[in-house]
């Protein structure tokens, strides 16, 4: 098993978090990151449920690894990257790399 120590500076992971509360946003997810929030600790907040899968990839390219998820209609879910610069710098959750998908 190779374990990743210093993960190049340009690397991010997107993480589907999972289906959000109602009413939950981006704006709650960013803030929570401001704060500290650690990933188990956003389900107690904002998600319905415990989150799920993550996906390692580099700024411009699609990355080959796929996640498949079963996803509810009408329902949204949060993407998140919880990576950071260097063990100093803020996730770049905090810095706005969140996004809410909405399901048809």
């Amino acid at each position: 098993m190779t374990t990743l120590c210093h993960l190049p500076r340009e690397v991010h992971n997107a993480r589907m978090l999972g289906l959000l509360r109602p009413g939950a946003g981006v704006a709650q997810m960013i803030e929570a990151a401001r704060h500290g929030a650690r990933l188990r600790d956003l389900g107690d907040y904002h998600l319905d449920g415990p989150p799920f899968g993550a996906v390692l990839t580099w700024p411009g390219a699609t990355s080959a690894a796929r996640l498949t998820v079963d996803l509810r209609s009408g329902r949204d879910y949060a993407l998140l990257c919880q990576l950071r610069d260097s063990a100093q710098a803020p996730q770049h959750s905090a810095l706005g790399m969140v996004r809410v998908v909405h399901v048809r």
